[in-house]
């Protein structure tokens, strides 16, 4: 079987997070990508699993010795896949799951060696509103980056980049249909 790498994109809120963690506790052959960023861990998150923690100079450096597949500034913070994290996850698990924004999903749906192993998900709320009071509801938001993140989610300029839309209405159905679409993608595979 060729070794999947699943690149899931959407704003914050419409459900990425909750799709990723069920489709791994389905697929013991997936893997998530462990990140670096410069931003500070937030509770509960761990280094190592959450993200790999880093500074701003240690982050630059990487850059410089072009260490990572992609990288983007996002909300005054860096954040990075590396190369090394996706290989290392493809040399243990046939599924490499990766968390990105917009321009990180681009950078790697386009990467040279690893497109042709790329699947692109983007995954969207089923309306503005919706998005809006799944934010809210989080109470993790200052009302600065409430409006930011709402005034940025639906600037999707290149959706085409992504073979599957999916529009999160009812986490139930998106979590069936993104079993079925990997159960589909195993099997052309083979």
């Amino acid at each position: 079987m060729k070794k999947l790498i699943l690149v899931f994109s959407g704003p914050s809120g419409a459900g990425k997070s909750t799709l990723i963690n069920y489709l791994l506790k389905e697929f013991n052959d997936a893997r998530l990508t462990v990140s670096h960023t410069t931003r500070k861990p937030r509770d509960g998150e761990t280094e190592g699993i959450s993200y790999n923690f880093v500074t701003k100079e240690q982050f630059l450096r990487m850059v410089e010795n072009d260490e990572f597949v992609e990288h983007v500034e996002c909300f005054g913070n860096y954040y990075g896949t590396s190369k090394k994290a996706i290989n290392d996850v493809l040399k243990r698990k046939d599924i490499c799951v990766l968390d990105l924004e917009y321009e990180g999903a681009y950078a790697i749906l386009n990467d040279a060696n690893f497109k042709n192993r790329c699947v692109g998900i983007l995954v969207l709320p089923p309306s503005y509103n919706a998005l809006k009071r799944r934010l809210v509801e989080r109470n993790s938001e200052t009302p600065e980056s409430l409006d930011k993140r709402l005034n940025d989610s639906f600037k999707v300029k290149k959706i085409a980049q992504y073979q599957f839309v999916l529009i999160n209405k009812e986490i139930e159905h998106s979590k069936r249909q993104i079993i079925d679409l990997v159960h589909t993608l195993k099997a052309e595979e083979t």
